[in-house]
């Protein structure tokens, strides 16, 4: 076969992009977003907010909106305007997608070269116009890679009458591992629960764990779109550990599962909480796969303190804020002195302070 013919079949098969119909990757997308998202969203903003993210294409694009028409711009010119359908006239708006991307690829060269990237990166331009913790994926793989480095899930040991227990990861295993930890230690005086550092893990697993340490009542509830029932988790009545004093260790890296179990105990009146404001991750994703082989992960419900109040962004506040308090510190004087400005976030998971005040909170009761 000549030389001159396979470049040109190998040109041909270059300029077609690899999913060839983008229309299933917009409505799936759309529909699941409409669906599923923790606010309120029509397919009017779904789709608006997509296109826009065609400046990510082509920094010359611009798609600008007012009440009753997209304008589409290339080089600040006015290239065409669309008249916008109904807000949630779905199959209006997936048609006006793919009419406003034509137009995109006709007048920009960028665009045109890059048809095959213009689904990711304006699906990633929705995603990230909702909120940071919405995600949007190339591949499945690729929301598995981001993993932290290898860590011990899980330790314990005993600090003289006191028992201290570290979670850095809620999974399969940990309430068995807290379970055994505490029918091995029946005589303590006290217990530090070291939630510093961890990132969180399964829900039902913060659940399973307050209910060890509760006597009844709301651990957790989660509420999702306005139409969908609020679900509540509750700790069972009858705990024996009920009774033994608690501290629980927070500060910036305590996240989701583990801003759970720390809030619970802390609102039942079960523990005191020592450390610093906490992350503030309090929001449930639901993946979806898209036809393009993409991946979408969007917040779907966010979890609410027994009290009733929302975790996410606020984070937990603990009673003993110790947040850029060095080691050495004093900590007669700092259980003495209650500060009159908002605790702050820090990563203190090697900090001992934090431990020896949950030991003089411990000893003290």
């Amino acid at each position: 076969m000549p030389k001159l013919f396979v470049l040109i079949c190998g040109l041909a098969f270059l300029s077609f992009p690899v999913y060839a119909d983008d229309s299933a990757v917009y409505r799936d997308a759309y529909d699941f977003a409409r669906q599923t998202y923790v606010e309120p969203l029509t397919y009017g903003q779904i789709a608006v907010n997509t296109l826009k993210g065609l400046r990510e294409v082509d920094k010359q694009l611009r798609v600008a909106d007012d009440s009753v028409r997209l304008t589409l711009y290339y080089q600040a010119r006015v290239v065409r305007s669309f008249t916008k359908p109904e807000p949630d006239d779905r199959d209006a708006w997936l048609a006006l997608t793919g009419e406003v991307i034509a137009a995109a690829k006709k007048i920009s060269p960028q665009a045109k070269r890059r048809d095959f990237d213009i689904p990711d990166l304006t699906l990633a331009a929705l995603i990230k116009s909702l909120d940071s913790d919405s995600k949007y994926y190339l591949s499945p793989e690729d929301h598995r890679q981001n993993l932290p480095l290898h860590r011990r899930n899980y330790a314990e040991r005993r600090i003289d009458n006191i028992l201290y227990l570290k979670i850095v990861a809620f999974n399969n295993y940990t309430l068995a591992s807290v379970k055994e930890t505490l029918q091995n230690n029946r005589d303590v005086e006290g217990i530090i629960l070291d939630l510093r550092g961890s990132p969180g893990g399964l829900l039902s697993a913060a659940v399973d764990i307050a209910d060890l340490f509760l006597d009844g009542g709301i651990v957790v509830s989660v509420q999702g779109c306005e139409d969908k029932p609020v679900k509540f988790y509750n700790s069972r009545e009858g705990n024996e550990l009920s009774a033994v004093p608690l501290v629980v260790l927070i500060d910036a890296e305590t996240a989701s599962a583990a801003e759970v179990l720390a809030a619970a105990l802390q609102e039942q009146g079960r523990a005191k909480v020592v450390g610093t404001l906490s992350y503030g991750k309090g929001s449930i994703q639901e993946l979806k796969l898209l036809p393009n082989n993409s991946e979408m992960a969007l917040t779907t419900a966010y979890f609410y303190t027994p009290s009733g109040r929302r975790l996410h962004r606020q984070g937990v506040i603990p009673d003993i804020c110790t947040a850029f308090y060095p080691d050495g510190k004093d900590v007669g004087r700092l259980l003495a002195y209650t500060p009159d400005y908002p605790c702050e976030k820090e990563t203190r998971e090697s900090a001992e302070l934090d431990i020896e005040t949950a030991r003089a909170l411990l000893n003290r009761d």
